[in-house]
């Protein structure tokens, strides 16, 4: 009798066990203490996780929110484990399945985006939230560096000049890394050689938490003191800055928001009175706001639209790098029989840096600029023109052309496809 099936199952049995053999669940709290001895990954239902968190109020702690259809969170599985190993009581992983308990989510003010990774520790004012599998590459220096991780972040911000209309409002809404920050300086630098006043610019950017500032030090020390008098990027008062300057009737206003993009998702179903706070695209992110629905604190092509002045003849320029910022011309991108609030306004001219079903890409740390926004400045750059003569298609043509080598050189699929769309 052959040996051979018994042979296949111990070695299938074998494997498991090795899969496993840097994680530990815990089925009770009292096993924390044994989980935590073993520098491993610690697994936990979701009725232990708040336990969990309360037994390790005095260390640093990164969960991670997953679901069993995330593919993301199975493609970290393994770098996970390996940086919890490296942990060695300075810092533990806890990871937590939510595929049926979303209500912790709310609980931990955590979106619908995995993995989630909440980190709370000491030394932070506040718990830092990071969405993504690559949001581990901005974890990892951070954990390592122990006693001298950074706890706040130093950049600074101004009022700004409220009481200039602006001609220019320029936007870093993600606060995860500092290539959209970049790009709103370099953006600034060239709307002044192009004939608009610094006086006339107004900035924004989101202050990026400890973790994102330690990835991304050398460059956002680098912009600090010259967005020093730009001002925290809250959706009222840039919805407020750019309602004050249409109303004062430029010849030519321009918007550039940098940021991530929200995804299209389906939303789950909700009981009844639960209030729909989910972000859904279009969308640019901005990580400031108190509200307690993202979607309130974020920018829509509705609330843009919204603030413009009614029979307003000024000429506007709208450039969105994000992912699915397609969306702010047409969510199917068919603006002629689906366009968005912002794609009925007369004398407007949007640019987008992706489809409304695809992503952008260059936003992590480590960059300058995304593909989309160092194709757009150095365009700009060459452009000689005033604001007012520039040939926008003409513009966004060779921006095309950019972007497309770029992502071919470096193997990006799908891609893209910046957008373009004019009214009369």
């Amino acid at each position: 009798m052959s040996h051979l099936p018994f042979v296949v199952l111990f070695l299938f049995l074998s494997l498991i066990q090795m899969s496993c053999a840097s994680s530990v669940r815990v089925s009770s709290i009292e096993d924390l203490p044994l989980a935590m001895a073993d520098n491993k990954l610690i697994v936990v239902s979701p009725k232990l996780l708040d336990e969990t968190l309360k037994r390790l109020k005095d260390k640093t702690v990164v969960v991670e929110f997953e679901t069993s259809w995330c593919s993301a969170c199975k493609a970290i599985k393994r770098p996970l484990r390996k940086l919890a190993t490296k942990g060695q009581g300075s810092f533990y992983f806890v990871q937590v399945d939510v595929t049926r308990e979303y209500e912790l989510l709310n609980q931990h003010t955590m979106k619908l985006v995995f993995p989630g990774f909440l980190v709370v520790s000491p030394g932070l004012k506040e718990p830092v939230r990071m969405y993504g599998g690559d949001k581990l590459e901005l974890l990892e220096p951070w954990l390592l560096a122990g006693d001298k991780r950074p706890t706040v972040s130093p950049m600074i911000f101004g009022s700004g000049n409220q009481d200039l209309p602006a001609k220019a409002v320029l936007i870093a809404g993600s606060s995860e890394v500092a290539n959209f920050a970049q790009e709103v300086a370099f953006v600034r630098g060239l709307l002044v050689e192009k004939g608009i006043n610094a006086e006339q610019t107004a900035c924004f950017f989101a202050n990026p938490d400890p973790i994102s500032y330690f990835a991304d030090q050398k460059q956002f020390d680098e912009l600090k003191d010259f967005l020093s008098d730009c001002r925290v990027a809250t959706r009222e008062e840039i919805l407020r800055t750019i309602q004050k300057g249409l109303l004062a009737n430029p010849k030519t206003f321009v918007l550039y928001a940098s940021s991530h993009g929200q995804p299209p998702i389906k939303a789950p179903k909700l009981e009844k009175d639960e209030p729909d706070c989910l972000a859904r695209a279009p969308a640019l992110v901005l990580d400031s706001g108190d509200h307690e629905c993202d979607k309130v604190n974020h920018l829509t092509p509705e609330a843009i639209a919204s603030v413009v002045p009614a029979d307003n003849n000024t000429q506007k320029v709208f450039i969105f790098q994000g992912c699915y910022t397609g969306g702010f011309i047409s969510n199917t991108d068919n603006p002629a029989s689906d366009p968005s609030a912002l794609a009925k306004l007369p004398h407007t001219t949007i640019l987008t840096a992706s489809r409304s079903d695809r992503a952008s890409f260059g936003c992590q740390a480590g960059t300058l600029t995304t593909i989309y926004g160092g194709a757009f400045t150095s365009v700009l750059l060459e452009d000689k023109q005033p604001l007012a003569s520039i040939p926008w298609l003409d513009l966004h043509k060779r921006i095309v052309d950019i972007v497309n080598l770029t992502e071919k050189k470096i193997r990006l699929r799908p891609s893209s496809e910046p957008q373009f769309f004019q009214t009369p």
